[in-house]
């Protein structure tokens, strides 16, 4: 796993906590000083409906924790990150939907009624917004360290065909790989564009002068022998290991 993979999958957690944390507070101050914000809409600004706001800090606290556990449960806390930012934001929102109806669920659970509906509805909109936010900065971060050629997973393909060609040109257009060669022991199609570095029995030399993060085969004809050596060379060296059989 890259370095800035871990660091910005580890930096979610953080920025997520402290917008939820925010977007209660923003929806208690809202709520509070501004009951006549929404139009045709008058509120009582009186303290004594109010949740005390220790209570309501210790409260928000503890639900902003409990969204963390929702999050990891949707794996929304993943080091490789191979969705779109606009499905993310999307399993985001749902997310957040589905920890607010459990909030609600427990307070009618409990039969205390929550303070405010308008504050639950703010604090929707809000969580939304700023985790969203939170995350497209992430996500432009790293953008800008792939440009520059941090972070991107080095890739080596093992077979020469069909199948080789088809990953290899998916791969030129997602800035977050490289691949730095193909390995077979046959000669490439006339129509390939990729470049092969060697045969398989080059495999540990070329990992470790390419520095090599993920290794996919395309060959399916190799023997049992060959192709339990390449799972435990994986194992041994950490590399991400995948097979895309040539049919």
């Amino acid at each position: 796993m890259k370095k800035s993979e871990l660091i910005l999958g580890i930096l979610r957690i953080p920025f997520d906590l402290i917008a939820t944390f925010l977007a209660f507070i923003l929806a208690y101050e809202l709520r509070l000083n501004y009951p006549d914000l929404l139009p045709g809409l008058s509120l009582s600004s009186n303290l004594e409906v109010f949740q005390p706001r220790d209570e309501y800090t210790l409260f928000a606290i503890g639900a902003s924790l409990f969204l963390m556990i929702i999050f990891a449960l949707n794996r929304l806390y993943s080091f490789k990150v191979d969705s779109t930012l606009q499905n993310e934001l999307l399993k985001v929102a749902l997310a957040v939907l589905s920890w607010l109806m459990l909030i609600l669920a427990y307070f009618f659970i409990i039969r205390e009624p929550f303070f405010s509906r308008l504050v639950i509805g703010y604090t929707l909109l809000f969580t939304i917004i700023l985790v969203s936010l939170g995350r497209s900065i992430i996500r432009i971060v790293e953008s800008i360290l792939l440009n520059k050629n941090i972070g991107k997973r080095r890739v080596l393909i093992i077979g020469a065909n069909n199948i080789t060609q088809t990953l290899y040109n998916h791969f030129k257009k997602d800035k977050r790989f490289t691949v730095v060669g193909v390995l077979a022991n046959t000669k490439k199609p006339s129509t390939a564009t990729y470049r092969i570095l060697g045969s398989l029995k080059e495999l540990a030399n070329i990992v470790k002068l390419k520095k090599v993060d993920e290794l996919i085969q395309t060959k399916s004809d190799l023997n049992e022998a060959e192709a339990i050596d390449i799972l435990d060379f994986c194992r041994e060296k950490h590399l991400e290991y995948s097979f895309v059989p040539d049919i």
